[in-house]
């Protein structure tokens, strides 16, 4: 990772935010819809004539749209790039990115798909990131309000920290004691983070705090991606791990298991697994920042919460040696 790592800015009223759209589309009628979103909360949006064209599934060819993500992050006039949706196809455009060599910070938002980019960014440019909303859900109103008011809020820089409280530990056979853990927050779409393995792209996990979400996937299939993570021995050296929603995980016979399948998994661990973080693909949709300072915070009674730090005076909110280094303040 780039020695010289370090937040996006906050943004003011009237700045250019770049709108890429690096996996899925949406019909070309919605895009006007999502720059007078944009407007309406002071920012100026902008979406290139072509971001969607033809191809198999993902919203334009791999060669457009790869060429869209990197004139978006080498424009000089916008200070953030939002992705249009999820999906799949996002993890085909990293290795024309190794064309970039150490960009100013963007702020840089997305979730599902979007894991691979986030991953990409935060090890080998050092950046902080947001698993957040993509442009298309809000347009289409899919998220809930609060959850809207605080991406906008964090993009703003009105927020110095995010807060998920009462979190849960999954396993029962564990006795919990007071105890602070921190490290950098990485992770997001657990079967996109999970397919980076092997690629130059998978990033170190030793010190760091795991966050996953996942749709559609019965707990067999979670459960071929943990072990996949363990047999891998990248897990060596978490420090904990704290889960969003599973949705559509429904076995053939109606019945979810994957609470059961990340109960065996943390009896495994030697670091806590704890359930709750209010973002994924579910009712809610809260903006984790990735790379970014975490605290997560446990009591003895089973009370949890987890603190992230949203990158203005960082390492001031949360301190610790495990996070990115030499954190800029924003301006």
């Amino acid at each position: 990772m780039s020695k010289k790592t370090g937040f996006w800015s906050r943004l003011e009223k009237g700045d250019v935010v770049d709108v890429v759209a690096p996996s899925w589309g949406t019909p070309k009628e919605a895009i006007k819809p999502i720059i007078e979103w944009l407007e309406s909360i002071g920012l100026e949006g902008r979406a290139q004539d072509k971001i969607l064209g033809k191809d198999i599934y993902c919203a334009n060819s791999i060669e457009e749209r790869t060429k869209q993500l990197l004139q978006a992050i080498k424009n000089k006039d916008s200070k953030a790039i939002w992705c249009l949706r999820g999906g799949h196809g996002a993890a085909e455009m990293i290795p024309s990115l190794e064309k970039i060599k150490n960009p100013p910070a963007k702020l840089f938002i997305g979730f599902s798909d979007i894991t691979a980019l986030h991953a990409y960014f935060n090890k080998k440019w050092g950046w902080a990131t947001i698993h957040g909303p993509v442009l298309n859900s809000m347009h289409k109103k899919e998220i809930v309000r609060r959850d809207v008011e605080e991406i906008k809020k964090v993009v703003f820089g009105e927020v110095t920290e995010l807060n998920f409280s009462n979190l849960k530990p999954l396993s029962k056979n564990k006795t919990l004691k007071n105890e602070t853990i921190t490290g950098s927050l990485l992770g997001g779409n657990l079967a996109v983070f999970a397919s980076l393995l092997g690629t130059p792209y998978f990033p170190d996990l030793k010190g760091k705090i795991l966050f996953f979400e996942d749709v559609g996937e019965r707990g067999y299939r979670v459960d071929r991606l943990l072990v996949q993570l363990e047999q891998a021995g990248v897990l060596k050296g978490v420090k904990a791990m704290v889960l969003g929603p599973f949705t559509q995980a429904e076995d053939p016979d109606g019945k979810t298991r994957v609470r059961q399948i990340f109960n065996k998994f943390s009896e495994r661990q030697k670091f806590p697994v704890m359930s709750g973080v209010e973002s994924g693909h579910g009712v809610r949709l809260r903006s984790v920042p990735l790379n970014a300072p975490a605290q997560l915070e446990i009591q003895g009674s089973g009370q949890v919460s987890l603190r992230c730090a949203t990158g203005v005076n960082a390492n001031k909110v949360i301190k610790t040696k495990n996070c990115m280094s030499n954190a800029k303040r924003n301006k």
